[in-house]
């Protein structure tokens, strides 16, 4: 049986008022009692019961991260640096995942609406998008932040990255190297940053003359370049159309080899700073300061030009 805390204040001869208060270093008890119980409570191997503490001081002293899935490195770079940066207060960061559950999705929103935790990070992907629960949050007061995608209808911070203006590069290096006809598989609608990037490439293409055409326009055999969120939208599109990978513009990473005579340009985000921020801008709501909704936007950290041997 664990040792209560009725076990420790007998041991002690005192109350279970002045147990509690003297495990808090509550300068109401006297120095040697506090010494007294906390050494009572190491020899008996007492241990706090902090679901009943939370009850009372209403904090659990840990902040989720939500999300659908860790194997991105949008979800888990932000994720890593966000819990470096809690930590760093005296709490601790756990990772809510739910695979696009639907189900699993509803069921952790509840678990925040029932405060199992001080406040949220959160990825927003479709059910987010679509959720009466997380409007509800927000109602309610509950301290939220929106890490790279977010949801526009609601006034919560949110960081993402510059991703209009990173689109809008990427255009500008690919014409460097020799493009003319530019593909869009950015999907406007999908997200908030599928809608930053397409509205990037589309004004780039705007000032410098040229034409955007979507996934399923008829193209000739060479002379077009592609723009996608990750090399594997990119290559599947070039796949299904049977054409030659000549020229991209994606971003974050570039794993695979390129025919000889290739050029990727590749926009590669910082989330580190992302989920600093983030984290920052949560803890901030948390302790009670007043901070504005709307987007925040970290720079990208670089372009790479990967060429084909």
């Amino acid at each position: 049986m664990p040792v209560t805390l009725r076990d420790l204040a007998n041991a002690c001869a005192v109350d279970t008022s002045t147990v509690s208060r003297a495990l808090r270093d509550d300068s109401r008890v006297a120095p040697a009692t506090r010494a007294k119980v906390k050494a009572e409570a190491a020899r008996l191997g007492y241990h706090p019961n902090l679901a009943a503490r939370n009850l009372v001081t209403g904090r659990t002293h840990t902040v989720w991260f939500l999300a659908g899935g860790l194997e991105a490195p949008q979800n888990h770079q932000p994720a890593t640096t966000a819990a470096k940066r809690v930590r760093e207060c005296g709490l601790d960061l756990l990772v809510a995942v739910h695979h696009g559950d639907r189900a699993a999705h509803e069921r952790l929103l509840l678990r925040l609406r029932q405060h199992l935790c001080d406040g949220a990070l959160v990825i927003a992907d479709g059910l987010d998008l679509e959720s009466d629960l997380l409007v509800q949050l927000h109602a309610d007061g509950f301290p939220l932040v929106f890490v790279d995608r977010h949801r526009a209808d609601l006034d919560i911070p949110a960081v993402s990255s510059t991703n209009a203006e990173a689109a809008a590069e990427l255009v500008h290096r690919c014409v460097a190297a020799g493009a003319t006809t530019l593909v869009n598989l950015f999907n406007p609608g999908g997200n908030t940053v599928e809608d930053a990037r397409s509205a990037g490439v589309r004004l780039a293409a705007e000032q410098l003359g040229l034409p955007v055409v979507g996934p399923d326009a008829t193209l000739p055999a060479t002379d077009w370049t592609v723009f996608a969120s990750c090399e594997s939208d990119a290559r599947g599109w070039a796949r299904r159309r049977a054409l030659r990978l000549s020229r991209a513009g994606v971003f974050d990473a570039w794993h695979g080899d390129l025919p000889p005579g290739s050029v990727v340009h590749c926009a590669d985000q910082d989330f580190a700073a992302m989920g600093a921020l983030a984290a920052d801008l949560l803890l901030d709501l948390m302790a009670g300061k007043a901070v504005e909704p709307g987007l925040r936007l970290v720079p990208i950290a670089g372009i790479r030009r990967i060429t084909g041997d």
